[in-house]
């Protein structure tokens, strides 16, 4: 019996001895294979750290993760100086800075911050403790109070526009005109696309209109360079070809611009196509890049020739910039609150191409 029982006790010794062996041989083994665990340590089937290594500081760690955008139109206006940064963090840098009361696309909302475009068309980061945030129009009304109009005063800054024989410069008339117009319009919410003497990217302008889904876009111009004398005002309104309210306000516009200026006692000049028109270009889109790109109905205002003398007269008197300002008016408030097809529709003459504004590279933004 003794025997019987000695006999197992034997063989579990001899079989604890082979497991520590073996233990042992895999402890010195895996010591010696650094580089191995190394090159697995970025594969999904890495080995455990070693006790040297989980003591390191770790420099292979990801990233921390960028913080979420989300992408979304609205428009911003801003309530101080403001930083535009490259991304969207307190401590990131600076691209540009602007003054209260800028108006700034947004694209996107990133960690308490907006994605915004600049008059000069930079892109950047503003915080949303700089800007207040505009609400989208619902885009249908028949009711002016209740309208979201953009008014562009046309040329700015670096680009004057027109310069009348008497250096009345067209981009000073232009902004004169859209804040009378945009007084006269209360109470719809306008805003103005600028509101001093500076430049402003012409993708910046129609990018105001669609982000507040605004029920129109008008530019404000004046005109130069005429084809003819003529027994009238020249006035002439450029709407988008493809687009059906476009040409109704661009009519509407035209009619109103010419019984408020045909009283005027002047020798008028004029385009030989004067009236409301398109104008296409080679690739057989809108020449004009404001209609090209404006998601909604727009049109161009070319009020008077500042280049003729006694017309130049006419738009460096106030009285005279309240007429053109009320007669806007009247069209917007017929193109909201009626189905008045407008008037002056002409087939335009073929003309070459003329230059195409850039944001010149040396623009600031209104700081």
């Amino acid at each position: 019996m003794r025997a019987s029982i000695r006999a197992p006790k034997e063989w579990l010794v001899v079989v604890l001895a082979v497991a520590v062996c073996t233990t042992a041989l895999v402890a010195a083994t895996s010591g010696s294979r650094p580089h191995v665990g190394a090159s697995l340590s970025a594969s999904s089937h890495a080995e455990e750290p070693t006790q040297a290594a989980a003591a390191a500081p770790d420099r292979t760690a990801a990233p921390t993760p960028a913080p979420q955008i989300t992408v979304h139109s609205a428009l911003a206006t801003t309530v101080r100086t403001t930083f535009v940064r490259v991304v969207p963090a307190a401590d990131a840098e600076v691209m540009s800075v602007v003054r209260a009361g800028i108006l700034l696309p947004v694209t996107a909302e990133s960690n308490g911050f907006v994605r915004t475009e600049t008059p000069c068309e930079l892109n950047g980061w503003v915080s949303l403790h700089d800007v207040t945030l505009l609400q989208r129009s619902k885009r249908h009304t028949t009711s002016l109070r209740s309208a979201t109009i953009v008014i562009d005063p046309g040329h700015g800054g670096l680009d004057q526009g027109a310069l009348g024989p008497h250096r009345l410069p067209e981009k000073t008339v232009n902004l004169d005109i859209a804040t009378r117009l945009a007084s006269l319009l209360q109470p719809a919410r306008v805003v103005l696309t600028r509101t001093a003497d500076y430049t402003a990217g012409l993708s910046y302008r129609t990018d105001i209109a669609t982000a507040l889904g605004a029920q129109l876009f008008l530019s404000v111009h004046n005109n130069s360079d005429p084809d003819t004398r003529a027994e009238r005002p020249g006035t002439e309104t450029y709407y988008q070809s493809k687009s059906s309210a476009s040409k109704r306000l661009a009519g509407l516009t035209y009619e109103e611009l010419l019984r408020a200026l045909t009283p005027f006692p002047v020798s008028w000049v004029s385009a030989r196509d004067a009236g409301a028109k398109y104008r296409i270009n080679e690739r057989g889109t809108d020449y004009y890049h404001v209609l090209r790109t404006s998601t909604v109905p727009a049109v161009i205002v070319e009020g008077l020739y500042i280049s003729n003398p006694p017309e130049e007269a006419l738009l460096a008197r106030a009285d005279v910039r309240e007429v053109i300002a009320q007669a806007l008016r009247r069209a917007i408030d017929r193109f909201v609150t009626t189905d008045d097809p407008g008037s002056g529709f002409v087939t335009p003459l073929p003309r070459a191409s003329g230059p195409v504004f850039h944001t010149p590279s040396r623009c600031q933004d209104p700081a």
